[in-house]
């Protein structure tokens, strides 16, 4: 009779398990999940704890120590980093994205910053529960940094940029420059900036903006937006760009407020760029 209540006792407790699994987590995470055994997949599936992050929230601080792992089930996070009032963006990541690999199984602090682009919903796994797996699933963390490590490309944008994503030769350009931030379709808001242009390349513009709040700067960064500006003349044309802001640097000054520096999302026409910088 006892033996029966524990295996009925041991079947409901299964059943509960199977039905609380989330079955988007599984399909986004398919390709991890493949790799692993039965007892591995119940190990780590239940070892995530699932948070959700409101727009414009830092998840975490570049410096802290690195104990989390997090993996993305929905929604977009940006990677940026400081120095000293400048914030530069290394990438934006969405749903089937992990992020934290290189310095969680390396036990080093975080060399970036991490914060929501609109609410986010992400998995997160403790380096306590993997410690823990050493004597009972001895192959799991290294499925899974191998994993992962194949997901992370931050180190490689440190490696192949040098932090620096506009390579291309720059040259000065003045006048006013409009922005308006678009949408995730596209669309534009109704969130404008007036700024002053300082240089253009085939791959990217910058401009001056009177930004004073840091809260303000990390809203615009990896925010896509579309630069308008008049060639010169009366009969001037309107242009317009469309590309992401990558870097918003401080100047230390209140008159001149911020630096921002947008990446193009389609190379400019050499002969236009140059046509006009001469014309401006």
């Amino acid at each position: 009779m006892a033996l029966t209540e524990i295996i009925k006792a041991a079947e409901i407790i299964e059943e509960a398990k199977s039905n609380s699994i989330d079955k988007d987590h599984i399909l986004i995470w398919s390709d991890l999940y493949d790799l692993l055994t039965t007892e591995e997949f119940n190990a780590f599936y239940y070892a995530l704890e699932h948070v959700s992050y409101p727009t414009e929230t830092v998840i975490v601080n570049q410096g802290d120590p690195l104990s989390r792992l997090f993996f993305i089930n929905k929604g977009r996070v940006k990677l940026f980093f400081r120095e000293g009032e400048s914030e530069t963006l290394v990438s934006t990541l969405g749903y089937g994205s992990v992020f934290g690999a290189t310095s969680f199984f390396d036990d080093s602090v975080w060399t970036l910053n991490a914060a929501s682009m609109g609410t986010v919903d992400v998995s997160v796994l403790s380096v306590e529960h993997v410690e823990s797996w050493s004597d009972e699933y001895p192959a799991l963390e290294s499925k899974l940094r191998d994993y992962c490590m194949r997901s992370d490309g931050i180190s490689d944008f440190f490696m192949t940029s040098g932090a620096e994503r506009r390579k291309d030769e720059r040259h000065d350009l003045g006048g006013v420059v409009y922005v308006s931030l678009l949408d995730e379709d596209g669309n534009i808001t109704d969130t404008k900036l007036r700024g002053e242009c300082s240089d253009v390349s085939i791959g990217g513009m910058s401009f001056l903006s009177r930004i004073t709040q840091r809260k303000q700067a990390r809203t615009l960064l990896g925010r896509p937006v579309m630069i308008s500006l008049k060639e010169a003349g009366e009969d001037g044309k309107d242009m317009s760009f469309v590309g992401s802001v990558v870097a918003v640097r401080n100047l230390h000054s209140i008159e001149l407020g911020r630096s921002v520096h947008v990446c193009f999302d389609a190379d400019l026409d050499p002969k236009i760029m140059l046509d006009l910088v001469n014309e401006r």
